[in-house]
Formats: C-alpha cells, structure tokens, sequence
C-alpha cells in the first residue's frame, strides 16, 4: 500500500504484528524509494493496551498524522456454522472493534483523510465470508457516520476485489494497483464526495 507513496517523500508510518523482519525489509524498501523516513512500530488490533501503546509512541515520534489507512483485515473462510468462537471474535476485533477503537485514539491527531479498507465481497454477500463481510460492512456505515461529526476530515471507503496475498494464494489483483487507487485519493487526483466508496475495479 505505501510503496506508491513513498515515492512523494512521506514521512510513514508502519505497523506490523509478528514479522518484524519483513517489516524491516518493507522499510529500506520505502526509504530506496524515496519516503523521507519510515517508522514501524508493533500493533495488535485485538488487545486495547497495545492501540493505546502504538498511537502513543508514534505521535510521540511524529506529532500528527495527515491521513490514516487502516489496511488491516482477517478473514476465515469458511461456513458460519463451522466457525468457532474465537475465530469469530479474532475478525470482529481485527475488522471493526480494532479499527474502531485505533480511529478513535488517532483522531486528534488526524489532520486531512481516514481512509479504511473494505471488500468487494460485502456488497456480493460472497459464500463463506459471513462474519468477514459483516465486520467490514460495519466499518464501512462507521466511516460514513463519522462525516457529520468531524467536518473537517474526509473519509473514504476504498473496496477493493481479489487482492493477490498470502491469505489469498497470491490470486487475484496486484496489491500494487490497489496501492495507486490509494494514492490517487490521497493526492486529490480521484476526487469524490466526502464519504463515498472507491470501488478499486472502477478506476483500473
């Protein structure tokens, strides 16, 4: 997602759970890019310390955010009926409770665009993806009914389709597309209403 920015010199941000080697990588990779630093820091969507802790110590590095992208999403798979509990609680936390409760201790720092990561899926009520369609429905009517209470912040949700990840097989769209449509956004060169939905396959 950030490797479009970088290119504008940004000063970035990261987040990562576990692969703190990887994240390192991610890191020198934006910096050869052309991001005029990039800071990472641990962040675990489903424990409140841990939001708390991350939003703390980066404003304390950084001061403020001009735009929040909240990439994060899980997404198990499988029937409803044969979900247990915690895989249940685990993509509620992470798509919706997590992203809310991260938006929530940001906010004052915010400066311009919110910018959360929903799914095509949720609009085809896609098999199998019951709970991860629902949570990432929820976070897309909570961007929409922040608008009235932060007028001074835009806020976008962007949907996009197959994404080729390691939780997707690698199928499926580029991740670098989805980045462009991203930076299109941020950079004022797709300019919707406040609000709105960026449909990735719409403007590839």
């Amino acid at each position: 997602m950030m490797f479009a920015i970088a290119k504008e010199g940004y000063e970035l941000v990261l987040t990562y759970e576990r692969d703190i080697e990887g994240m390192e990588v991610t890191k020198n990779e934006l910096i050869s890019l052309g991001a005029s630093s990039v800071k990472i820091y641990r962040l675990n969507l489903k424990d409140d310390s841990s939001i708390k802790h991350f939003v703390n110590s980066a404003t304390k590095d950084v001061g403020f955010f001009d735009i929040l992208i909240n990439n994060a999403g899980l997404c198990v798979k499988k029937k409803f009926s044969e979900q247990n509990f915690i895989e249940i609680d685990n993509q509620i936390k992470v798509n919706f409770e997590g992203a809310v409760k991260l938006l929530h201790e940001c906010l004052p720092f915010i400066k311009s665009t919110v910018i959360n990561i929903g799914a095509k899926s949720l609009f085809e009520h896609s098999l199998n993806m019951a709970i991860f369609n629902a949570t990432k429905s929820a976070l897309r009517e909570f961007t929409k009914s922040l608008l009235k209470e932060h007028e001074g912040l835009k806020f976008y949700t962007i949907n996009p389709d197959l994404v080729a990840t390691k939780s997707t097989q690698y199928e499926g769209r580029e991740p670098i597309e989805v980045a462009l449509v991203v930076k299109k956004i941020v950079f004022g060169e797709i300019v919707l209403e406040n609000g709105s939905d960026i449909n990735v396959w719409e403007y590839i």
